[in-house]
């Protein structure tokens, strides 16, 4: 069972008469599933079955999670705490005869009901700690724990060792869907994608850059669309009086303030609309 961010883990043991003979909750961190925790305490019932001696008995183990049952059934198994809860149950079973059960969840179940219980419990008691057996995070558990850590320092150096002043007007932060999005479609729509969203393009500004070792003359930069300012991504996309009634019908808006928040489409969209697509790709206008 998860609450929120912690997992936790239940169970009781009732005789024949629905007697209870023991019940228990344990904390497992951070990093264990729901289907780890049912799992888990599948195992922590056998183990404590087991200690209890019974010899010759038909001990029934019932479960809401179909998924863990099944998993428990398969020949060949991959997971650890899997492993370790068919070991407990092979050797409870050396003198027992053992049913797994499926007991279908909130339907007012009373003894599967007081399992949940225990296990947000569980989940919500930090005082001893998570449990030195809780389960291992799965390989699929671990990518993403990485993939965690590895966006979080890249959103780092992003933000503060990275210049890239105009592609930081559309990712002000990392974002992959955005990114996805604009990876979609044609060669020569993404490549007037890169350029328009890096700045790096054949438009007046950069022109007077590259040809002036990274200084802008301002001649040379002058937007060839309204001669009012330097022709930039910014300018041409944001401010440019020439695409004003374009900017009003695709983002509703005459000017666009930074950092930009639009999506994918409508950016291809404005590309498109102005004409944009096949701006000047490959030769300079001179």
């Amino acid at each position: 069972m998860n609450s929120s961010d912690w997992a936790g883990s239940g169970f009781l043991i009732l005789d024949e008469m629905d007697v209870k003979l023991s019940f228990k909750h344990v904390h497992l961190g951070t990093q264990a599933s729901v289907f780890q925790s049912e799992i888990y305490a599948i195992k922590k019932v056998a183990q404590e079955m087991q200690g209890m001696n019974p010899e010759n008995k038909t001990i029934a183990i019932y479960s809401d999670s179909k998924s863990a049952l099944s998993a428990l059934k398969r020949h060949n198994v991959t997971s650890h705490v899997v492993h370790e809860a068919i070991s407990a149950l092979n050797l409870l079973g050396v003198n027992n005869k053992i049913e797994l059960r499926w007991v279908k969840a909130h339907n007012e179940h009373e003894f599967n009901e007081e399992a949940d219980r225990l296990a947000k419990l569980g989940a919500a008691d930090f005082s001893g700690g998570k449990v030195d057996d809780a389960p291992r995070p799965s390989a699929k558990q671990q990518r993403a724990i990485i993939r965690s850590k590895f966006e979080i320092f890249w959103q780092s150096d992003w933000y503060y060792n990275q210049p890239c002043r105009q592609t930081k007007h559309f990712f002000p932060q990392i974002d992959r869907n955005f990114s996805k999005a604009l990876c979609r479609g044609g060669r020569l729509q993404f490549s007037a994608v890169v350029q328009l969203v890096t700045g790096h393009n054949f438009w007046p500004r950069h022109n007077s850059i590259v040809r002036n070792n990274g200084v802008v003359v301002p001649d040379e930069a002058t937007c060839r669309y309204c001669g009012n300012d330097e022709e930039s991504s910014y300018h041409v996309l944001a401010v440019c009086p020439q695409f004003q009634a374009l900017r009003r019908d695709i983002f509703e808006s005459h000017e666009l303030e930074i950092p930009f928040k639009m999506s994918a489409m409508k950016l291809i969209q404005f590309l498109k609309g102005a004409n944009l697509i096949d701006f000047e790709i490959y030769f300079p206008i001179h």
